[in-house]
């Protein structure tokens, strides 16, 4: 391919961190990432190579090459605690071989590879599926932040250019010989696929709430259209700014506070101590409800499936306020200037007491990206409030410009500055959902 350019190890590296944090709590941990990009690296380097190519959309992707988009399904803490390296090649071949069939070209073959959303695991797979096939990512994902369940996902919004999404190609951790489990799956409703996945990796044993699949295998004419609308253009990239950004000021606290929420357009909510969890793993999703304390005894609760859906904050009466919801993202980092998801709380708590001190949690909440920022992509995410036992009628962000109604929520509404706390009233519900 013409024009090919390359990330390197220490991009490679720095994306991965601002992955784990657009995440938005979500997306795996930092550890699997971190394993998968170990094994990129290696494989990079056997083949003499000192970056990862990749291609931009609008830019150089050829129109005639086929790009899948790769991901994970399951519970990020089982990915954490039982490990992932070896699904994601099998789910891209699996993928080839069942479009091939469709076409009628059994030679047909991946030329790039795309991750399904933001995170640590999606990207990393992705990266190594890329050193693994001699094929570049594309800088782009299909949602721009991880999301809890298919039809959340960008590529699912009803966008014309969209690619199909079938087949789909779900292959388990373990090969079919050590009892594993892999199957091509074809329909045109997410709602139903969704159900479908979730269903298997849960009561299949050899899934053991753990998948990699393959889907939307689109083209690169689709993937250059000047408004695809199912992807989120630049994402890799975006990560890349905030990694090299982290590195830059994580010396000091304050700083890097300022320099992330001027980097990301978002609003740091607060300073706040890790007071406790309270989680379970079932149906292949986490459910945690995250207790936090500031300095001045403010209390706030993040409400999540996987991902950080919902933060409230006690009010004076003792009632739970919204103060920002999905679709904007809610993201960690932590006093020391490490990124942290919620499959990493608990650890990260326990760890911390060993050395007899609170975790401490910068909590940011930074705008949804422009390309998920629809009327179908928020209703969905307040279906998913609703499921999780919050029935909301309307979106309540600090920042985000509902075209519904044309109403701005001024952005003084919360503080970006550590310790001044966060007033509720001061945030605006906006825009009644369609």
């Amino acid at each position: 391919m013409e024009d090919v350019r390359y990330f390197s190890f220490q991009d490679l590296e720095d994306i991965l961190r601002g992955a784990h944090f657009y995440a938005s709590g979500g997306g795996g941990a930092y550890e699997n990432g971190k394993q998968l990009l170990e094994q990129t690296v290696d494989i990079l380097h056997q083949q003499g190579l000192s970056g990862l190519a990749y291609l931009e959309p609008g830019k150089n992707i050829p129109d005639d090459i086929r790009c899948p988009f790769v991901g994970a399904l399951g519970a990020p803490a089982k990915y954490l605690s039982e490990g992932f390296e070896h699904a994601p090649l099998r789910a891209l071949r699996l993928h080839e071989d069942a479009l091939g069939q469709q076409l009628g070209d059994p030679d047909l073959r991946f030329a790039a590879v795309s991750a399904v959303e933001t995170g640590t695991i999606a990207y990393g797979m992705n990266m190594l599926l890329a050193a693994q096939q001699g094929i570049p990512m594309i800088d782009a994902d299909g949602c721009g932040r991880a999301v809890p369940v298919i039809p959340m996902l960008g590529l699912a919004q009803p966008v014309a250019a969209a690619p199909p999404l079938s087949p789909i190609a779900l292959v388990s951790e373990q090969d079919e010989l050590e009892g594993g489990a892999q199957l091509v799956i074809n329909t045109r409703n997410t709602h139903n696929l969704s159900d479908m996945l979730h269903g298997i990796i849960t009561y299949d044993d050899g899934f053991d709430q753990r998948s990699a699949f393959s889907c939307y295998a689109a083209t690169g004419a689709s993937l250059n259209s000047a408004s695809p609308g199912f992807i989120v253009p630049g994402a890799m990239s975006r990560c890349l700014q905030f990694g090299r950004t982290l590195r830059a000021h994580k010396a000091s606290e304050q700083a890097m506070v300022k320099a992330v929420a001027d980097l990301t357009g978002g609003i740091h909510l607060g300073r706040l101590r890790l007071l406790g969890l309270d989680e379970e793993t079932r149906d292949g999703f986490d459910y945690l409800q995250v207790e936090l304390l500031d300095d001045r005894g403010n209390r706030y609760r993040v409400q999540v499936e996987n991902e950080s859906l919902l933060v409230l904050r006690e009010d004076l009466y003792g009632q739970w306020q919204p103060v920002a919801m999905a679709p904007d993202l809610i993201c960690y980092l932590c006093s020391n200037g490490d990124t942290i998801t919620n499959a990493e709380l608990a650890a990260a708590q326990a760890e911390c007491a060993k050395q007899g001190k609170p975790l401490m949690l910068n909590l940011f909440v930074v705008p949804v990206p422009e390309e998920l920022n629809t009327a179908h992509f928020r209703q969905l995410c307040m279906d998913e409030l609703a499921a999780i036992g919050w029935p909301q009628s309307k979106i309540v962000s600090p920042f985000a410009d509902y075209p519904e109604t044309g109403n701005r929520a001024s952005e003084d509404a919360v503080s970006g500055v550590i310790g001044q706390p966060v007033s509720p009233d001061l945030v605006s519900e906006q825009g009644a959902l369609l």
